[in-house]
């Protein structure tokens, strides 16, 4: 049986350490309390570059990827595996790309399910920032130490009983399997995990790491918690479907690219408000969030109407949606 796992990662907790730290994406108390465990420079410098690490609802920069969301997938636990990244990284930037993904070469064929796709056109976009990775590396390697011994200990407490109580739960509502059974679509990977972590309160939640990997924040209520995992699994049950849109999209020759970040958007909205409708089936009740910064009311209101007329496909109804609404 194909299952969603809630693992409480030390190196993808890090990640969003740094960030939350800096105040970079997400400031909050912890931001307050924990600031002081990166040296000042360091700190000085990450919220300098505020600009290229942020991101949010499908906005982000080319950095975001390769310094945030690939290795907080690989979950780098030592300072030995971060170093380990960030010369590998530098080198496929300088000089040769076989040895990163020889090394990352599981990872990577995994991300082929998921966005963006690591290959010479993720190198490429980066190359001209070898100066600035090096230094973000410098960062990410000498504030470790820190972070494992006067962070980790203390925090990840607060993380296992949530963890337990979440698989829990899980565990007895068998999401995957009715959301295959729902949208006609197999789930790819017999693991969906979902990482805990602490520090991301007041930023962007449910952040997509891979097709099989997911960071949500722990703090969270658990009802709210189990209906966004839920909706999660539906976006990303989906998602090959919607990649086909987005190439689509993307390899539109009489179209600027204005207006191709405008259909992205509109692409984007309608994907996860299909998701929220659906989940409403999957659940069979009021969610516990709603999607109001992309319009989720008119989304709803028109998937209904075309469920009820017996167009009920997801790529149908996504395919009406993006021709109907604006």
């Amino acid at each position: 049986m194909k299952q969603i796992v809630v693992l409480f990662d030390k190196g993808t907790n890090y990640i969003f350490h740094i960030l939350a730290a800096s105040g970079i994406n997400f400031y909050s108390d912890y931001t307050e309390k924990y600031s002081k465990t990166l040296k000042s420079a360091h700190l000085e410098f990450l919220i300098g570059h505020k600009a290229l690490l942020s991101f949010q609802n499908g906005h982000a920069s080319e950095l975001v990827d390769p310094i945030i969301f690939f290795p907080a997938y690989l979950n780098l636990d030592s300072q030995e595996k971060i170093k380990e990244y960030f010369d590998l990284l530098l080198n496929a930037l300088i000089r040769d790309e076989v040895p990163f993904i020889k090394k990352y070469r599981d990872f990577i064929e995994k991300r082929t399910l998921w966005t963006p796709e690591i290959n010479s056109g993720w190198f490429n976009k980066i190359k001209d920032k070898v100066s600035l990775i090096e230094k973000l590396g410098e960062i990410y390697i000498e504030n470790f130490q820190t972070f494992e011994t006067e962070v980790w200990p203390k925090e990840r407490e607060k993380l296992i009983e949530v963890a337990e109580e979440l698989n829990k739960r899980l565990k007895k509502l068998n999401l995957i399997k009715r959301w295959e059974e729902l949208v006609g679509i197999d789930f790819k990977v017999p693991e969906y995990q979902i990482i805990l972590v602490f520090a991301i309160k007041n930023g962007p939640n449910a952040n997509s790491l891979g097709y099989d990997r997911n960071v949500f924040y722990s703090g969270n209520n658990l009802k709210w918690t189990i209906d966004f995992i839920s909706h999660e699994v539906g976006t990303h049950i989906m998602f090959n479907g919607i990649k086909q849109f987005m190439e689509e999209i993307f390899f539109e020759t009489d179209t600027d690219m204005n207006d191709k970040a405008q259909k992205f958007q509109r692409l984007y909205k309608a994907y996860e408000c299909l998701a929220q409708f659906y989940n409403t089936k999957i659940l069979g009740k009021q969610l516990s969030y709603n999607l109001s910064n992309f319009e989720s009311d008119k989304y709803l209101s028109f998937y209904h109407k075309l469920y009820e007329s017996g167009i009920r496909t997801y790529n149908k109804m996504l395919k009406v949606a993006m021709e109907t609404l604006r």
